[in-house]
C-alpha cells in the first residue's frame, strides 16, 4: 500500500504538469481542467497528511519501517513544507528498512534529513528552532549541521545561527513569539560553537 501511494503521488505530479501545460480554447474544457487540477492537488494534501501522521506515530516507525520509508520519499517527492516540525522530531530516526540502507552518508542512515535537504531553506529554521528550544544530543546537532551544510554551504552556517538568532530578538508577532517561547540563546550558542569547531 505504501509503495502505491508513492507511485500515486508521482503520477499525479506528471498529470499536473500535462495539464497545466496544456492550452485548450473551449471554456468548458478549462474548467473541467481546472476541477480536475483541484482535485488532484487536494489528493496529494491528503497523501501528505497521511505521511506525515505515519512519521508522528513512534509506534508506526518501529513496527512498519515500510510504511516509514515511503512516507519518506512521498514528502521528499514533493518537498513537504508542512511535514518540517516531524521531520525536525524524526531527523535522527534510523532506517530499519534494510533493503533501503546504506552504510554511506547520513542521508542513508537518517533519512529525515534527506528529505530536509530537499525542502531546502524553509528546513533550517525548523531545525535551528528544535535546537534552540529543546534539549538536543551531540549527534542530533551534528546531523542537523550537515543538513544545513547541504543546503546552503559550509561557509554559510554559522551566518546563518546568527541570522536566526537575530529573528527571536526582533520578533514582534505573537505567533512567532509562541514559537519562541522556550528559546534558550545558550543552546544555539553551543550549537554555533560546535559548528565553527567542525567547518574550520
Amino acid at each position: 500500500m505504501p509503495r502505491l501511494l508513492v507511485v500515486q503521488s508521482f503520477c499525479f505530479c506528471w498529470l499536473i504538469l500535462v495539464t497545466t501545460c496544456r492550452a485548450d480554447d473551449n471554456s468548458d474544457s478549462e474548467s473541467s481542467s481546472q476541477r480536475t487540477l483541484l482535485s488532484r492537488q487536494s489528493r496529494i494534501q491528503d497523501d501528505e497528511m497521511r505521511a506525515i501522521r505515519v512519521l508522528q506515530d513512534l509506534d508506526s516507525l518501529d513496527k512498519h519501517p515500510k510504511a516509514a520509508f515511503f512516507a519518506l520519499k512521498f514528502l521528499e517527492a514533493i518537498r513537504s513544507t508542512k511535514a518540517i516540525p516531524v521531520l525536525c522530531d524524526r531527523l535522527i530516526y534510523e532506517q530499519r528498512f534494510e533493503a533501503f540502507r546504506s552504510p554511506v552518508g547520513d542521508r542513508q542512515t537518517y533519512p529525515a534529513s534527506a528529505v530536509l535537504v530537499a525542502v531546502g531553506r524553509p528546513a533550517i529554521d525548523g531545525l535551528l528552532l528544535k535546537i534552540s528550544t529543546s534539549e538536543t544530543d551531540i549527534q542530533y546537532r551534528e546531523v542537523a549541521r550537515g543538513v544545513i551544510s547541504e543546503i546552503v554551504g559550509r561557509d554559510r552556517v554559522i551566518e546563518l545561527i546568527d541570522r536566526f538568532a537575530a529573528t527571536q530578538r526582533d520578533s514582534r508577532t505573537p505567533a512567532h513569539q509562541e514559537a519562541f517561547k522556550n528559546f534558550d540563546p545558550a543552546k544555539l550558542e553551543k550549537f554555533k560553537a560546535e559548528a565553527r569547531f567542525k567547518l574550520k
